[in-house]
């Protein structure tokens, strides 16, 4: 019995019309990818280089589109300081904390201290980083109570500004609310940290952890004060001996929007 050959299957292969069809999203899409942080890493602080601003503005429409234009600047090459959110619920009245330096514990002994993000409690990773964005969401939207009265002559300012306080206030009232339903207790106060860079000194020659505590400072919620330096009491606001706290602090829930007068005006 003769063995036939085999007859290869014919080979089914798309022409190069729709090869090119197929190819050119990809293309498109790749240079998308590419032209956001080929942007970013151009620029300086007099301008950016023009065939990147050419390449970004062709495909921006579609970078926002699918949402490529996420911003490198958390990350690279210089991140900026990690934003904290700290909140304290407790079943007696909360002392202010603007102006002191951070602490772990909160002074009332059943007090409920938790700051987020925190990578011990908050896993897997994915869930920290929700903890994360909403730290950095949070700060974002940050608007002081107060406004002193130089901004507030001008009435597109003082129309943003009464915007933006009425968005920070609802957001932390839907955090205040929230805590009080999971912790049972009355009082709750909210504190934005910032948590700045060290030096490389202080990491490779004083052996300071990255995690130190000194590295936390408490943000003020008003124009007229400064941020807590890290592991210091700020003098500031000092008289005899005692540290004077600014009044509405207290209370997250019942602090008004208000324009300083002018003897309490700050920068």
């Amino acid at each position: 019995m003769t063995n036939l050959p085999a007859t290869s299957a014919p080979e089914c292969r798309l022409s190069h019309r729709w090869q090119l069809l197929l190819l050119l999203p990809a293309m498109v899409h790749l240079l998308a990818v590419f032209s956001e942080p080929f942007h970013f890493f151009t620029r300086s602080d007099v301008q950016t280089a023009p065939d990147a601003t050419l390449l970004r503005s062709w495909l921006h429409p579609y970078s926002q589109w699918m949402y490529l234009d996420h911003g490198y600047f958390f990350f690279a090459p210089n991140p900026g300081p990690g934003h904290l959110l700290r909140i304290s619920a407790s079943d007696d009245p909360l002392a202010p904390s603007a102006e002191r330096r951070f602490q772990d514990s909160d002074a009332n002994s059943d007090a409920i201290v938790r700051v987020l993000p925190d990578r011990k409690s908050q896993f897997p990773r994915l869930l920290y980083h929700r903890y994360f964005m909403l730290s950095e969401f949070y700060y974002n939207r940050y608007a002081p109570y107060e406004l002193t009265p130089e901004l507030s002559r001008d009435p597109a300012l003082l129309q943003n500004w009464k915007l933006d306080r009425s968005l920070y206030t609802s957001i932390q009232q839907s955090i205040i609310s929230h805590t009080k339903n999971k912790t049972g207790k009355t009082f709750v106060r909210l504190d934005r940290l910032e948590r700045t860079l060290p030096d490389r000194a202080s990491i490779l020659k004083k052996g300071i952890r990255l995690t130190d505590p000194q590295w936390i400072s408490v943000l003020p919620e008003t124009m007229s004060e400064s941020p807590s330096a890290p592991s210091q009491t700020s003098t500031s606001n000092v008289r005899n001996g005692e540290e004077e706290q600014h009044p509405g602090v207290e209370n997250t829930e019942t602090v008004p929007a208000q324009v300083l007068p002018e003897k309490d005006k700050g920068c």
